[in-house]
């Protein structure tokens, strides 16, 4: 608790003795004022890119057939919402829409896990293997879900976009700088039940020249 206390007062110092402050969402300047007292005109917004590294135009596809591949990169087994994600997998199928789930970063060894989910572990961007598989998983799905519960920004959210994704999450902390509703990705509710998320990824799943458009529109 000390140590938090000190970080705390290490962190208002620095924020009141800088002349300009970046952030990454309109949630993380409301906090910086908040709980530093920061002058609001100090601070300013710019959202995180793609750390993913493209050699070749991206041209957006639409399967014609129905089994759906969606992908979960996050860490924090717990913090990324991956219960939830491996639910919403479970539904899909259970509805009779075949569905592949790969995560990324997170891996859980206590619980065993359906035959559709595939755990890739950690993926070190900066290692070439590791990129390129990450590249290569994320061309290969039609939609990246992270029912994440706590969130700055969310960095993956611009690398789905990035490579033609759809992203599907929750409006928690700074996401909202990173998604446009509708456009680049659906915010949820956090409380918004498996089932609910669930029947929206069928209908914009079967609806191809919706799911292409809203492809289009994340790329962009």
């Amino acid at each position: 608790k000390k140590s938090f206390n000190e970080a705390n007062i290490l962190e208002k110092l620095a924020l009141q003795k800088a002349k300009k402050i970046i952030v990454t969402s309109a949630w993380a300047k409301k906090e910086t004022i908040k709980h530093y007292s920061i002058n609001p005109k100090k601070i300013a917004i710019i959202p995180f890119g793609s750390n993913i590294n493209l050699t070749k135009k991206i041209n957006i596809k639409t399967k014609s057939n129905e089994h759906l591949n969606l992908v979960s990169i996050g860490v924090d087994w717990n913090r990324k919402g991956m219960d939830k994600t491996v639910k919403i997998a479970q539904n899909l199928n259970k509805k009779g829409l075949k569905t592949q789930l790969q995560i990324i970063g997170s891996i859980n060894k206590k619980r065993k896990l359906p035959n559709y989910v595939n755990q890739l572990g950690f993926l070190n961007k900066n290692i070439k293997k590791d990129h390129k598989r990450i590249v290569n998983t994320l061309l290969k799905s039609d939609i990246h879900i992270l029912m994440t519960k706590k969130e700055a920004c969310g960095v993956v959210f611009a690398e789905a976009n990035s490579l033609g994704l759809y992203n599907i999450t929750n409006n928690v902390g700074g996401v909202k700088g990173m998604i446009k509703n509708n456009v680049n990705g659906k915010l949820f509710n956090l409380k918004d039940s498996e089932s609910k998320i669930t029947n929206y990824i069928i209908k914009i799943f079967k609806n191809k020249k919706k799911l292409y458009k809203l492809k289009k529109n994340s790329l962009i």
